[in-house]
């Protein structure tokens, strides 16, 4: 029973995963398009500035996404001052401004005067942009400090990216940004123009996912096995020495397996995104772009350590398969299961509870609701 409860709360945790960078990734494809036709009968320069809001502030948050940070950026609109500022638990840690302008000249004279704010501007520009603004500061010093000032804090907050701790969105170049534009204008959204590079989605899930994965392992298993040894212990089958080393390993235990298949899991999860964009099957894309690939990791991993089991000779091949369909029904269980637990959740109590309900539902999946009942 513990082992099935722990492999649906890794099941709900991923859910929580999987549904988080969905609804990031559709909420950035959608605020590219409004803008696009918002700015419509814009020159395409002035369009396109609007557009690189949208990419810099939808590129962040999937990063966050990706690495299960709490920071999001939003958009912000104060009068003259104002185009974002980063979000942790409601309490802004960052503001900045974007410019893109056609030359860095320009867009390092439209990045003065913002007091400290963060700017971010155009990936190729970004370096030109510090020498000027270096030289009109140095030049400037003596005669019109406040202009040297403003200058100096170009010099100092110009960037081609929004950046919080480990969180960052993706650089981008004029070139790119007005490629992006003319696609969303008509209508086009590339989740790669938006996502970061596959190799650093990769490893940045599977990070994220080992590190939450061990927490979930730990408090599901630990607590089963804690309950299950504190009854021992009451009716004298183990020593309290006993009782505690029994439930520290299986603490460690679970901890360790599902840092693994959450490391997997959550890999499997990006690198589904990305792939599905390459293939020209639709069939395929509809596959990749759904839960299986998660399901797929998650359990080729329990199934791995049967068939190693059944080559040892441990197991025989009936065992191998009534495990295999056994693992496949618990993960598409603990789907089911988080799914609506999340459902649930939210009702009850907003984003918070649907990532309890998740965790909470995965495991009712997983179990089935007369041994969670038990």
């Amino acid at each position: 029973m513990k082992k099935r409860a722990v492999n649906g709360a890794n099941i709900g945790n991923l859910v929580n995963y999987a549904n988080r960078i969905d609804s990031t990734l559709n909420e950035v494809k959608k605020d590219i398009l409004e803008q696009a036709k918002r700015y419509k009968n814009n020159s395409l320069p002035s369009q396109t500035g609007f557009v690189a809001e949208s990419v810099h502030i939808g590129s962040f948050n999937l990063d966050s996404a990706i690495k299960r940070s709490s920071l999001k950026a939003v958009k912000e609109k104060n009068g003259f001052h104002g185009d974002y500022k980063v979000l942790k638990a409601d309490k802004v840690v960052a503001k900045g401004e974007f410019k893109h302008y056609n030359t860095a000249k320009q867009t390092e004279n439209a990045m003065r005067g913002y007091n400290g704010r963060d700017l971010v501007g155009p990936k190729e520009q970004i370096e030109d942009i510090k020498k000027i603004a270096k030289q009109k500061a140095l030049k400037n010093r003596q005669t019109r400090p406040q202009v040297a000032k403003e200058h100096q804090e170009v010099y100092e907050k110009a960037t081609d990216s929004i950046k919080k701790d480990n969180v960052s969105s993706k650089p981008k170049t004029s070139k790119e940004l007005k490629k992006i534009t003319k696609k969303a204008s008509k209508g086009k959204v590339d989740a790669r123009d938006v996502l970061p590079d596959f190799k650093d989605s990769l490893k940045n899930s599977a990070i994220s996912g080992a590190i939450d994965g061990a927490k979930v392992g730990a408090a599901i298993g630990g607590g089963i096995s804690a309950i299950s040894n504190i009854k021992d212990l009451a009716d004298g089958k183990k020593s309290a020495k006993e009782a505690l080393i029994d439930t520290s390993k299986d603490i460690a235990v679970s901890a360790i397996d599902s840092a693994v298949k959450n490391a997997a899991g959550s890999a499997a999860k990006t690198a589904s995104i990305h792939l599905s964009k390459k293939v020209g099957n639709e069939t395929a894309k509809k596959v990749l772009g759904s839960s299986a690939p998660i399901i797929v990791a998650t359990t080729a991993i329990e199934t791995g350590k049967d068939i190693i089991k059944y080559v040892n000779g441990d197991i025989d091949g009936k065992a191998l398969a009534k495990n295999t369909v056994k693992n496949c029904a618990t993960s598409a269980g603990g789907w089911a299961g988080a799914e609506a637990g999340a459902t649930v959740g939210a009702m009850v109590g907003g984003p918070v509870g649907a990532v309890v309900g998740g965790v909470i539902g995965g495991i009712a999946g997983a179990l089935g609701i007369g041994s969670l009942f038990d």
